[in-house]
């Protein structure tokens, strides 16, 4: 029998003792861990792309697409509906403009550029509105403009302008230039904006690229029930931003270009990621104040740490199969 032993010194009338005893191995006690309280590596695989579906669906509970608590009325009171399925924040799109046709949305990329579609463009003097949450109303001035490309629909379709002031709302980041080392776009859900100030779920499905290189994101409807969020594009919809959702964050992914001359049942929007350097070139070009404002990218690998950190700290996190090579950075 496998046996452990030890000497112990007893004190007995003044005279020393010796005593050795003998434990079976088998009486040693045990204690019971369970595979949940064993110490893990904080830098596990965080699986971003099952995320931002569970940003989505699990928002999925009440078929209320309306971004707006009523019909929206510029000057008046506008406060986001709290039953929409998308609590996010969209105070950076502009629900409203005064060229005459309110259609024309722009997006916000930095404190004093917005963003929207070329051939659905503001003019300079324009007036655009923007709203927080409880209705409060922002508005500026267009002072300046740059289309990214002036030759629509051989390249991009998106147009970059400079306002005359500061806006107080959020502005969105874009895909990092290394986003592809983090997320597989492809066949995700993603959060869009229409011209009726809806938001509505769609799947991307592809990316389509011309000879000129003009970069478009394919949405189209979903299966259930992300069908019963998703409306057919209308030609107005131009301009109007996607989204992808990130730890509650909205990603700027695309701008309204087009949809498909057939059934028009499918949205393409122009790729931000895609046009970088150039829109930041616009955005500097622009810069008659010399804010030194440039396009933000979105740090996945900053999410990422914050992720194992709350993780760490909440004792959630788990193991990684060593078989399926998921060990490591994603």
């Amino acid at each position: 029998m496998a046996c452990l032993g030890w000497l112990q010194n007893l004190a007995l009338g003044g005279d020393t003792v010796t005593v050795s005893v003998t434990v079976p191995q088998t009486q040693i006690p045990r204690v019971a861990v369970t595979s949940s309280q064993i110490p893990r590596d904080p830098y596990v695989a965080f699986d971003i792309n099952a995320h931002i579906e569970s940003q989505i669906d699990d928002r999925l509970t009440g078929v209320d697409l309306d971004l707006f608590a009523s019909a929206y009325s510029n000057g008046g009171a506008n406060p986001w509906s709290t039953t929409c399925w998308a609590q996010f924040d969209f105070s950076g799109r502009s629900p409203y403009n005064d060229s005459g046709d309110p259609t024309k949305t722009v997006t916000m990329i930095s404190l004093r550029h917005c963003i929207g579609a070329e051939h659905h463009e503001l003019s300079i003097g324009d007036i655009v509105s923007f709203v927080k949450s409880d209705g409060t109303e922002y508005n500026a001035t267009i002072e300046g403009k740059i289309e990214v490309d002036a030759t629509f629909p051989s390249s991009n379709d998106l147009v970059v302008y400079y306002l005359d002031a500061d806006v107080p709302v959020t502005y969105y980041k874009i895909l990092s230039s290394d986003f592809t080392d983090y997320i597989n776009i492809v066949g995700l859900p993603v959060v869009l904006c229409d011209s009726e100030h809806k938001a509505l779920v769609g799947i991307l499905v592809g990316r389509a690229v011309d000879t000129g290189d003009f970069l478009l994101i394919e949405y189209n409807e979903g299966s259930s029930p992300r069908d019963a969020y998703w409306e057919d594009p209308a030609s107005n919809d131009s301009g109007d931003p996607s989204f992808l959702p990130v730890g509650g964050e909205l990603i700027l992914l695309g701008i309204g270009a087009g949809k498909d001359a057939g059934t028009g049942t499918r949205r393409f929007d122009s790729g931000m990621w895609r046009w970088r350097t150039a829109i930041n070139t616009a955005m500097a070009d622009l810069d008659t104040a010399d804010t030194g404002y440039q396009l933000t990218q979105f740090d996945f690998e900053a999410f990422l740490a914050l992720t194992r950190r709350e993780s760490v700290a909440a004792g959630t996190i788990g193991r990684v199969a060593v078989g399926s090579g998921t060990i490591g950075r994603i």
